[in-house]
């Protein structure tokens, strides 16, 4: 959604005030601004978060749900349903803290839940 905002603003193009994108041209110009955005989500697939896999990040932690399976040296790895990460620790994404730090995986979760309503609210599901 950034990119669009963005391109409506080197474009000079008007744009609807309830976008949830920002345009990126201030990081673009100075690379020590720091995101407009104090909370940022994704998912992919559809919007059904039982199903598809999404995610939530606030500052250095990101929790991912859903987490796909990935393939190492052409093994499955299992990983849990829920993945917790500080990525100011672990920018590969390798240990899962969700455990041993369930207030934080709380607050996220409610943050994707949220999110996840309000979605569905604007898409009338």
């Amino acid at each position: 959604m950034d990119w669009f905002t963005t391109i409506a603003e080197l474009t000079n193009s008007k744009v609807p005030d309830n976008l949830d994108g920002k345009s990126l041209m201030p990081i673009i110009l100075d690379n020590k601004k720091e995101s407009v955005h104090a909370v940022v989500h994704w998912q992919l697939g559809s919007y059904d978060d039982k199903m598809a896999q999404w995610a939530v990040r606030k500052g250095p932690w990101k929790l991912i749900g859903n987490v796909r399976e990935p393939v190492v040296e052409g093994k499955k790895i299992e990983l849990e349903k829920l993945y917790l990460l500080n990525l100011e620790n672990d920018i590969g994404e390798k240990n899962n803290l969700a455990e041993s730090n369930p207030k934080k995986l709380n607050e996220l979760l409610q943050l994707h839940t949220t999110w996840i309503k309000s979605v569905r609210s604007e898409m009338k599901q």
